[in-house]
């Protein structure tokens, strides 16, 4: 009996002891101040310590909501779990400070960290140079490249915003190489119009990227080995109306030619109204396509007329046109041409 009073006791006064030690502590955190709780959470962060860090983060909002520290605290924590892989825990964090701190001064950092976060997300190997990455979630890629652009929108005078338009630059070439894949599907498997209309969505998405060259390159050739699936325009009857329901050919039928073939441009103008009422006076339906292209910062709408196999039928095209119309000058282009205007966006 007497060990057993002397074990209770021992037992007692350990527990007595121990809580004798928490007590300190646990006033100890309760009496920290914001700036205290903020430097040890950062020493965890910089300790490698990330968890550890998201916790401290915690506390301090909880203890402390109205400091200044814990306004930091959601994109401290964004920053930790963007560490950790938990990209969607870090991309709400820093969505989070972003509702809530709309003019915080650190507010471009909280776009650069999004974008970091979706890169992650959405590319393969994002510390990589560019050749080793490859995208793996388009719609990711396409947020993180959004969120770099806020940043270097809103905020140009940003240390981030140099970084931020060379990853811009590397998501930009990513994903048009990604859709350039999907035209090069479309050649082997004999898809060709899906194939140019895939490629003009490049050469609009994408401009100036080494993509969107390649894409117009590739149809362009492709077009050129297989069988075209046209008819050449005749010439030799005299101009006829077209029937009613029978629109006139646009870009998509433009894209589709032959690029070794040739057309005559008639006419050129800012107006698509002007020009339309120029195809019904003169007759010019049922062998005329036009496109609208950039020029000098304003629409401008192009007429070309029929599709020779040679240049010599389109030199004697034109000569009867000329004679029909009563025209002075037509210029006579190789479908390639007109394809190349197209797809990159602007009359040459």
């Amino acid at each position: 009996m007497k060990e057993t009073r002397s074990l209770f006791a021992l037992l007692l006064f350990t527990l007595l002891s121990g809580c004798a030690t928490l007590a300190p502590q646990t006033a100890r955190q309760a009496n920290q101040s914001a700036e205290q709780y903020y430097n040890e959470a950062r020493k965890a962060q910089a300790g490698g310590d990330h968890a550890g860090a998201i916790q401290a983060f915690a506390e301090l909002e909880n203890r402390h909501p109205l400091s200044p520290y814990a306004r930091l605290a959601p994109l401290e924590t964004a920053y930790a779990r963007y560490k950790l892989a938990q990209y969607d825990a870090a991309a709400a964090a820093a969505d989070r400070f972003i509702a809530t701190y709309p003019d915080h001064a650190h507010l471009d950092y909280a776009y650069y960290l999004k974008g970091l976060i979706h890169s992650a997300q959405g590319t393969d190997n994002p510390g990589a140079s560019p050749g080793q990455q490859r995208i793996v979630d388009s719609e990711h890629a396409r947020d993180a490249f959004r969120s770099f652009s806020t940043l270097v929108q809103r905020f140009p005078d940003s240390g981030y915003r140099n970084n931020a338009l060379q990853r811009m630059s590397q998501l930009r070439n990513l994903l048009a190489r990604q859709e350039l894949e999907t035209v090069k599907s479309r050649i082997e498997q004999g898809e060709y119009g899906a194939a140019v209309r895939h490629a003009k969505y490049i050469a609009e998405q994408y401009p100036e990227t080494p993509a969107a060259r390649e894409a117009l390159e590739l149809i362009t050739s492709s077009a050129s080995t297989a069988t075209p699936n046209i008819e050449v325009m005749p010439v030799t009857t005299p101009l006829a109306p077209a029937p009613e329901q029978e629109a006139i050919h646009r870009e998509e039928w433009l894209l589709q030619q032959n690029p070794r073939h040739f057309t005559l441009q008639i006419a050129g103008t800012s107006s698509r109204e002007g020009l339309q009422r120029y195809i019904e006076q003169y007759k010019l339906q049922d062998h005329s396509a036009y496109f609208r292209r950039t020029h000098n910062d304003k629409n401008w709408y192009s007429l070309l007329y029929g599709n020779y196999s040679s240049r010599d039928e389109a030199i004697d095209a034109a000569e009867r046109l000329k004679a029909e119309l009563g025209l002075d000058n037509i210029w006579i282009r190789r479908f390639n041409e007109v394809q190349a205007s197209i797809m990159e966006g602007h009359d040459n």
